[in-house]
């Protein structure tokens, strides 16, 4: 199946947490350059770009938390009070809608 497709069509809830992950690291790209060195957005960049180029992309989510300017710009996001709040309660909601999807079957962790 060719790649960009299955970012889009994967066999988790339509668009699914791929396609997420994949806007996701390029925000991060974006905010990387913003806030960080030279240096951890080209290292961001090439990964992305490894791990995106993979045969199998049902993983995008744990390679990225791998690479530190990923964790790095999610830090700087939450400097403000009222991010981390909307941080927290977004990931809260991930959490219990992949705790939901797991249980019927439909997401494997």
């Amino acid at each position: 199946m060719h790649r960009g497709i299955d970012l889009q069509r994967t066999q988790r809830f339509g668009l699914g947490f791929i396609g997420l992950g994949a806007r996701g690291t390029r925000a991060a790209i974006v905010l990387s350059a913003k806030w960080l060195a030279a240096s951890y957005t080209a290292y961001l960049t090439v990964a992305t770009l490894l791990f995106l180029s993979a045969n199998n992309l049902n993983s995008v989510e744990r390679y990225a938390l791998n690479v530190v300017p990923i964790v790095l710009v999610a830090a700087l996001l939450g400097r403000k009070r009222w991010r981390a709040i909307a941080i927290y309660t977004v990931c809260a909601g991930v959490f219990v809608g992949l705790t939901a999807a797991s249980l019927v079957g439909s997401y494997v962790p």
